[in-house]
């Protein structure tokens, strides 16, 4: 995505910041929900389930490519589906789509520890055994991943007396977030909403 274009989205995303979450959300749903021109369901309004269906689908991506924005679906299907001769495509794809500055030396990060990558990622990447190009997309705060495994090196079994202080740290965690989650469903069944479901609770007796 251009630099301008993502000037774009975060002016945009600092306006909806400072609105009512509630605004935010009827606008969203009379724009995408029940506005026929700007619906996200619009291939279905339109054709339903007959055979134009897969090439407007087409030609709605060209037109997001024509003003500069990529699907990231299409992008991983790209690097994924091809006939083995295109050795480089993940590094090709790199280089043209990504906004990360690893992009220009094709995507090519190195070798990664867990403290190197944001706590999502190193869920999705680290402790796995895959090798190639994992077969969905990985979330991050930071977007949408496209992501090539090349090796993996296996961890080394830690002592436990090196790593008592992160174990009872997490715990620690662990246990605070746990509290705090059944504090505020209590808080929730005490409330009295219209329109709003709440994860909520009658009695302290929660786990």
């Amino acid at each position: 995505m251009s630099p301008s274009r993502l000037a774009e989205l975060d002016a945009q995303l600092a306006a909806l910041a400072q609105r009512d979450a509630l605004a935010n959300e009827a606008e969203y749903v009379s724009l995408f929900d029940r506005g026929r021109a700007t619906s996200l369901h619009l291939f279905e309004h339109v054709h339903g389930d007959s055979r134009d269906r897969g090439p407007a689908m087409i030609d709605l991506a060209q037109t997001y490519e024509k003003a500069g924005l990529y699907l990231a679906e299409a992008c991983l299907l790209d690097v994924r589906c091809h006939d083995g001769t295109a050795s480089d495509g993940f590094a090709r794809s790199a280089r043209e789509f990504s906004n990360c500055p690893s992009g220009a030396e094709g995507g090519d990060l190195g070798w990664l520890t867990r403290d190197e990558v944001a706590s999502e990622l190193a869920r999705e990447l680290l402790g796995q055994v895959q090798i190639g190009v994992l077969p969905r997309l990985v979330h991050s705060r930071f977007g949408l991943h496209v992501v090539e495994v090349l090796a993996r090196e296996p961890g080394v079994e830690q002592p436990f007396a090196s790593v008592r202080g992160a174990v009872a740290m997490t715990l620690r965690q662990q246990s605070f977030v746990t509290a705090l989650r059944q504090y505020l469903q209590l808080l929730a069944g005490q409330a009295r909403m219209v329109g709003v479901e709440l994860d909520a609770v009658d009695t302290p007796l929660v786990q």
